[in-house]
């Protein structure tokens, strides 16, 4: 009587077990079940078949994660109710995987914003930390069969060994490769493999395979071991059978003196094999340096020397130790210590909780948080960490991609396919030449390649990113462009956006301004980022400005601040509660202290540059704007706008988003590119397909949108849109040249035209030449898609710190 299969993780059930008319392996597989089935969520075994985890009994030795040290390098934030964490998980591998640790909240609902990368295989939680500890969530997933990798939290330093051992083993493969080729020049010239000389060589080819594949060849092993563990049918597999095949034949031939076996082969699949991978991890690396550096918009701080603020440096260049101040609503670009008496800050971003958190003096400050009171003075604590503030930006959006399922698809199909395939083409050939069998068998393994095909996306994707980088446009996370490419409905948000207010201000106060009322109005602007404020502080020409006991800024309406026995008011008329008595097409700051209305300053609406041949480029797609502002500009924009360019005023931030919805709702096949200054676009850019936040100012980072854009290419949005989708068909393209890579051949290694170490060699050269028509065909559209891009005077410079030689960015900030 056959065993039965567990009806979670589809091992083989020795002492069967059931309940509900199901099989299982073990105590722990049922419990999981039973677990899921009273939370309702039957749907992971929907997912896939069996995509179950064995579970596990959590070890007694955790009590050590019950203190604050042991866990504190997998904590991002910490206040008085969320905690917040991340640690990878090496079982995660496949979507039923991702779908079970998202809906965790269902096991514990103290377990928030949860949150899975697939392909780093790393989980993100927020917990009530008075509700449940960081130990009882590590036991609760070793009990369902996800146990935390705990030790891998070095994962530079981890990284760096990875790269030195595969550098090690291709030295190895090539050193071992070499000397066999040499001793095999014996079987190559016809020696007879009896005598002395060829039964020598061969016996030292075996001792040169011995470290081949006891040493060389592990990382084929355990990525086959993990593919069998987590049943998870990948390229690593033919890989491992093709290697073994070779060995087994090597070793009976030469043991009983029936021919000279294939350790020339064996050895040169191991060296080729490492050396694809090597260059493709380089590739890769290359690929993330980049993104830790240069990805995000810099963020730029004022920074103390001898308790004086200097000019602004970049926030690469803070070291532990130094003293910078941040202003309202810009983000703490590093984990510091306040210096201030207080801070309130806002860590959704972080933790995902809305309600801002009050910080006094001494208190630590954790990065990715936004400082909604007046500036505060600051104290770094630990070193920029690029990739945590990208991590940020990464958590608002997360992408499945067309590529991405097929990729899944594939990876199953494919290498079942091949295995298939392989022994097809032995049992052919066993029927013709039986010596040929393993030769052909190997080839047929070894030469098929889906990685060619798996790679395609995210390095097309990647260099495009790159490249788009270098015009202005900073996109968060690679897959993303995709949604880019696929866009038919783009919003602008008006003010700010496509409608400017850089001049200085024209002043209208029937009874002029004090020197004391100027130091006051100078003295709140200066706390503010918003463009307005900035232009009103300029105007004020004041330098001995007064402390500020109080702030606050309401985005997209004013300031109320307190200044010693003064109260100060300053925004739109409906903020102050007045009529607005500026003009129409202009914008107007009104001013209020203590109670009495002084007037206001009034600002020039100007049109951003280039504005009308964007409009006109814009053709194509359906053209919306959307403003919280009156409809005073709308003769300006009938004027220059296409006819069919919807205008909606008078729109809250949660309107915004409404509006968007609304658009989905009645075209089902809209795409929305949603773009704004992103002050008070948050709900809007969440709403949208794909968001671009424009960067006027150096300091500003917007961790809501999809991307950022430098203010000096927004005429070239059109530009842009069109690099994305040819990107997208250079992506087909690659496609393409894989699937024929791949039948021609199989087809040659079924004929028995490819030998195992040719299929060696051929194998990496498919995946080196997706990645250089990847990189020179980026290259070539940006030539063609980008060649008008007008590039912006480097009025700035900045060295960042810890980048190869000595790396300057020349950006405009």
């Amino acid at each position: 009587m056959s065993k039965k299969q567990c009806y979670h993780c589809n091992e083989v059930c020795i002492n069967e077990i059931t309940h509900d008319n199901k099989s299982f392996c073990c105590l722990g597989c049922k419990t999981v079940y039973q677990i899921l089935h009273d939370n309702q969520m039957d749907f992971y075994y929907s997912i896939e078949n069996n995509p179950g985890i064995r579970a596990h009994n959590a070890p007694e030795n955790l009590i050590y994660l019950d203190d604050p040290v042991h866990i504190q390098p997998f904590i991002l934030y910490e206040d008085d109710r969320i905690v917040r964490a991340s640690f990878t998980i090496p079982s995660i591998h496949c979507a039923a995987c991702v779908w079970l640790l998202e809906n965790m909240f269902k096991l514990n609902n103290n377990l928030l914003n949860l949150e899975v990368n697939l392909g780093e295989r790393s989980f993100s939680f927020s917990y009530i930390k008075d509700q449940i500890s960081f130990r009882e969530i590590v036991e609760l997933l070793i009990k369902i069969g996800y146990s935390p990798s705990l030790n891998d939290h070095h994962k530079g330093d981890s990284q760096k060994k990875i790269q030195t051992a595969y550098i090690a083993k291709l030295a190895v493969a090539g050193f071992c490769f070499g000397n066999i080729m040499l001793f095999s020049f014996p079987a190559y010239f016809g020696i007879d493999k009896n005598s002395f000389m060829g039964q020598s060589f061969d016996w030292l080819n075996i001792i040169f395979s011995i470290p081949i594949l006891l040493y060389c060849s592990i990382p084929f092993y355990t990525d086959a071991l993990v593919s069998i563990r987590t049943k998870q049918m990948s390229l690593n597999i033919p890989i491992f059978l093709g290697i073994i095949a070779l060995a087994i034949q090597t070793f009976w031939e030469i043991f009983t003196q029936t021919g000279h076996g294939y350790a020339d082969s064996l050895a040169g699949l191991i060296f080729f094999l490492l050396l694809g991978r090597w260059i493709q991890n380089r590739s890769i690396d290359y690929l993330n340096f980049e993104r830790d550096y240069k990805s995000f918009f810099p963020i730029w701080v004022e920074k103390y020397e001898l308790d004086y603020l200097t000019t602004h440096v970049s926030i690469q260049e803070l070291e532990k130790g130094d003293h910078y101040k941040v202003k309202a609503q810009c983000i703490i670009p590093v984990d510091s210590i306040l210096k201030s008496k207080k801070a309130l800050i806002d860590y959704s971003f972080v933790s995902g909780e809305a309600h801002p958190v009050a910080i006094k003096e001494g208190q630590k400050i954790f990065a990715g948080g936004r400082q909604l009171g007046s500036s505060i003075e600051l104290l770094v604590d630990r070193n920029l960490s690029s990739s945590y503030l990208s991590r940020i930006w990464d958590q608002m959006n997360k992408t499945v991609t067309t590529q991405q399922t097929i990729l899944n698809f594939m990876s199953k199909y494919f290498t079942l396919s091949v295995i298939i395939i392989s022994l097809l083409a032995g049992f052919s050939w066993y029927l013709i030449a039986p010596s040929k069998v393993v030769m052909i068998v190997v080839s047929v393994l070894i030469v098929a390649c889906p990685c060619a095909l798996a790679i395609s996306f995210p390095f097309t994707s990647n260099f495009a990113c790159l490249e788009l980088r270098r015009r202005g446009l900073f996109i968060n996370c690679y897959d993303k462009i995709e949604e880019l490419s696929n866009v038919n409905h783009i919003i602008f948000d008006k003010t700010g956006t496509i409608l400017t207010k850089d001049s200085l201000p024209v002043e209208n106060f029937p009874n002029g301004l004090s020197f004391m009322q100027q130091r006051l109005i100078a003295s709140v602007v200066y706390e503010s980022e918003h463009p307005l404020s900035q232009s009103i502080f300029l105007a004020m020409k004041q330098d001995n400005l007064l402390s500020i006991n109080s702030y606050h800024e309401l985005p997209g309406h004013g300031i109320h601040a307190k200044a010693g026995d003064y109260d100060i008011k300053l925004g739109k008329a409906s903020f102050l509660g007045i009529k607005d008595d500026s003009s129409d097409l202009n914008s107007a700051v009104h001013i209020n202290i203590n109670g009495h209305y002084l007037g206001y300053f009034e600002f020039e609406t100007t049109l951003r540059p280039g504005l009308k041949e964007l409009f006109n480029s814009l053709q194509n797609y359906k053209l919306h704007i959307i403003s919280g502002d009156h409809a005073g500009d709308d003769d300006i924009l009938e004027k220059l706008s296409p006819e069919h360019l919807i205008r909606k005023y008078n729109m809250k931030p949660d309107e915004k988003a409404n509006y968007i919805e609304k658009i989905k709702h009645t075209d089902k096949n809209a795409k929305i590119l949603m773009i704004g200054d992103g002050l008070n676009d948050g709900p809007a850019f969440m709403a949208s397909d794909f968001s671009i936040a424009i960067c006027n100012q150096k300091n500003q980072y917007f961790p809501s949108s999809d991307a950022m854009l430098e203010a000096n290419s927004f005429h070239e949005i059109n530009q842009f849109l069109l690099f994305a989708k040819r990107a997208m068909k250079l992506v087909k393209l690659n496609f393409f040249i894989s699937f024929v890579y791949n039948f021609f051949g199989l087809s040659f290694a079924c004929l028995g035209l490819l030998s195992p170490l040719i299929s060696a060699i051929f194998m990496p050269v498919s995946s080196l030449t997706v990645i250089f028509i990847s990189q020179f065909g980026i290259f070539l559209l940006s030539k063609q898609s980008l060649r008008n891009l007008k590039f912006m005077n480097n009025e700035l410079h900045f060295k960042v710190k810890n980048l190869k030689n000595n790396v300057f960015l020349n950006k405009v900030l």
